[in-house]
């Protein structure tokens, strides 16, 4: 009679839980990965590529019932925690696990409750950028070495914890970022309307959704510059068309929510106008040709620039500029506006500096023609 391999330590799988984190947290007790627990039960892979297809999408039936019957699990309850059991298609999950955030007040709630840390499907969504329970950004970084890219489970005092590869910390709270309500509500409401139109809850649909974000990243005659630099050229660096291969799943969580915003201000979605302002106008109108399967309007660039002889530049004086400052400084919303840190406080001293700029008629100082 063929011996059945049995681990005596199996913990439980926790309601809304990737198949893949239930894995190693078993692992971890034994000091070793789920791959190598695969190979001890002879159903591992040769082709490692396309974990998260292979381990939490579609699991692998010799797989499942390996884990299973070596953890005195029945396969059905493993193989209900399949997310291809689930309405959200592949493509609206994030396929490499070092650009999905994790909450870690979610993570200090479980060892408070002696639970072990694990790791929640609904982070993987490819529009999760917040914890709703806690109002906090999710992070794909070490909040004590800085270090980025994924983390590993470790046993420590019979739990299994999330830690740092790099420096071997439990992923806990450490700061608390202020963010401005308003945006974190934007977020968070982007974020519902996103998993309505994914489950066909919306009146929009998916494939509206994709051929904003298509032409977003379409590259235009400016240098190859794609659409989103004009919206979101943040981040350090201009955004590359090549980085987006029709799947939010590919990008970056930086430029993974970036997409999202952009294409939640070019729809107006949950009224991301309001709180960024309107589109710049060729954008739109190159976007409606889009629409027609005009390509050459798509691709059309920002109108080119005058020459400089003939530019005339309307100037305020300092006088002028600092009496705006001034306003500004003196404005209840700038009070919320200082406590701000990171992009989001950029973001909205940019946005108070043009309302300013645009409320106020130039009064004085045009700038001469240069000579020819």
């Amino acid at each position: 009679m063929r011996r059945i391999p049995l681990l005596p330590i199996a913990p439980r799988p926790y309601d809304g839980e990737l198949i893949s984190s239930w894995q190693e947290r078993v692992a971890c007790r034994y000091g070793c990965t789920a791959d190598q627990i695969d190979l001890w039960l002879e159903c591992g892979d040769d082709d490692p590529a396309r974990r998260f297809l292979k381990r939490d999408f579609h699991p692998r039936a010799q797989m499942l019932k390996a884990w299973a019957r070596s953890c005195r699990l029945r396969p059905n309850q493993i193989e209900a925690m399949a997310l291809g059991r689930m309405i959200r298609p592949a493509v609206w999950y994030v396929d490499d696990r070092r650009e999905r955030g994790t909450c870690a007040e979610c993570l200090d709630e479980d060892a408070a409750e002696g639970r072990d840390h694990f790791l929640r499907l609904k982070w993987g969504y490819v529009e999760a950028a917040v914890c709703v329970k806690h109002r906090r950004t999710l992070r794909t970084y070490c909040e004590c070495c800085f270090a980025r890219g994924w983390f590993r489970f470790d046993c420590l005092r019979g739990r299994a914890v999330l830690v740092c590869r790099a420096c071997a910390r439990p992923v806990s709270t450490t700061t608390r970022e202020t963010e401005a309500p308003a945006f974190l509500n934007f977020q968070i409401e982007l974020a519902k309307a996103i998993q309505a139109i994914v489950e066909g809850r919306h009146v929009l649909s998916t494939d509206d959704l994709t051929v904003a974000m298509q032409f977003l990243w379409m590259p235009t005659h400016f240098k190859g510059k794609p659409y989103i630099a004009w919206l979101r050229g943040a981040f350090g660096l201009h955004p590359l068309a090549s980085a987006f291969q029709n799947s939010l799943s590919d990008l970056s969580v930086a430029w993974r929510i970036a997409t999202l915003l952009s294409a939640a201000q070019l729809l107006d979605l949950v009224g991301a106008r309001q709180l960024f302002g309107e589109p710049p106008t060729f954008m739109e109108q190159a976007f409606a040709g889009y629409l027609r399967g005009s390509p050459s309007s798509a691709a059309e660039r920002p109108a080119p620039a005058t020459k400089i002889s003939s530019v005339k530049l309307q100037l305020r004086s300092d006088a002028e500029y600092r009496r705006l400052a001034e306003k500004i400084l003196a404005s209840g919303e700038w009070k919320e506006v200082a406590q701000m840190k990171g992009r989001s406080r950029d973001w909205h001293v940019w946005r108070l500096m043009s309302e300013a700029l645009k409320s106020a008629p130039v009064q004085s100082g045009v700038l001469p023609p240069a000579s020819s």
